[in-house]
């Protein structure tokens, strides 16, 4: 009996570890996905009223490409509109996009039982006739930061299987640029301040270091401070947000201050470097364990021993859709 026992709690322990290595689209972004029988002028774009349009389903009996890995096929699913196989007739399907950095790369593969054309932001990006072709746009140009459309449209020729999948994985970065004023500052933070919930609305915005640019290896890093200068042995806080609508699969972080950081992602210490001439350095840190969909808060926490309070932060994340 413990013999048997013992055999079946390790199948299932050995089943869950199984299980946990297989990771699903979150469903909140799976919805995001909306699908009609009919469209009218304007319906791969934005702003477009998609009153009438409805979720998509997943879960079909659909067979998926040679190419894809269980991993990969538990991820990313065949959808199509509820009513099923609309007779041959073309059924239509959006997801609206949000770019909050700006776009390094973007690459797209859609496949379909049977037919499809793809397109972003109104432009048409390719298309297949054969049922079951994997088409690769790389799509890096068309989309925009702020609010984008994906759109396709897709028929079923054969009446039996049916489906539509898009996968995607964008790069975005996020460089200092003082006119958005997403970098804000303050010589003084209270409980919470490196988390998504805590309220920076009377800090003030970062600005451009007034000093020349960090030179490190022949390359220079520009980077940005308080509005006023710290006093010797000052503290400054800075944070911002990063709004990923997809999942995050890999990030890093550049960063270097004057004279010594910590490094905070969603409230966890990522990194921290005390040793002012180890903190000049530009140091690359993998982020990516701490992020997730939705908003992110980005801390970084300085302290000046002399001179002004400087920082380089670059974030650079990689999504999947």
């Amino acid at each position: 009996m413990r013999r048997l026992t013992l055999v079946l709690l390790v199948a299932c322990l050995a089943g869950t570890a199984f299980a946990a290595a297989f990771e699903t689209m979150p469903p909140e972004l799976k919805s995001k996905w909306r699908s009609s029988l009919s469209a009218t002028s304007g319906w791969n774009e934005c702003g477009y009223d998609t009153a009438g349009w409805v979720p998509v389903v997943y879960d079909l009996a659909t067979a998926y490409p040679n190419w894809m890995t269980p991993a990969q096929q538990a991820r990313h699913q065949f959808m199509w509109h509820p009513a099923g196989n609309n007779n041959g007739q073309l059924v239509y399907f959006r997801r609206q996009l949000w770019i909050d950095g700006r776009v390094a790369d973007a690459l797209f593969r859609v496949c379909a039982d049977d037919q499809f054309r793809f397109f972003v932001n109104g432009r048409l990006v390719g298309g297949a006739r054969e049922s079951g072709a994997t088409r690769v746009f790389a799509a890096t140009s068309d989309l925009r930061q702020g609010a984008n459309v994906l759109a396709a449209e897709a028929r079923d020729t054969m009446g039996q299987a049916y489906g539509l999948m898009v996968m995607a994985e964008v790069t975005q970065e996020w460089p200092f640029v003082p006119e958005e004023h997403r970098w804000r500052c303050s010589t003084t933070a209270g409980d919470g301040w490196t988390t998504v919930g805590y309220n920076d609305d009377k800090w003030g915005h970062a600005v451009p270091d007034r000093a020349p640019a960090i030179l490190v290896d022949s390359r220079r890093y520009s980077c940005f401070t308080t509005p006023q200068d710290l006093p010797d042995f000052g503290t400054a806080h800075f944070r911002r947000t990063l709004d990923l609508d997809g999942v995050p699969v890999s990030a890093q972080v550049t960063i270097l201050g004057d004279d010594s950081y910590q490094l905070y992602v969603n409230g966890e210490l990522m990194a921290l470097e005390g040793r002012a001439d180890y903190a000049y350095r530009p140091r690359v840190v993998d982020v990516g364990s701490a992020l997730h969909p939705g908003r992110n808060i980005l801390a970084v926490k300085i302290t000046n021993t002399w001179g002004p309070a400087r920082l380089y932060c670059a974030p650079v994340v990689k999504m999947i859709l």
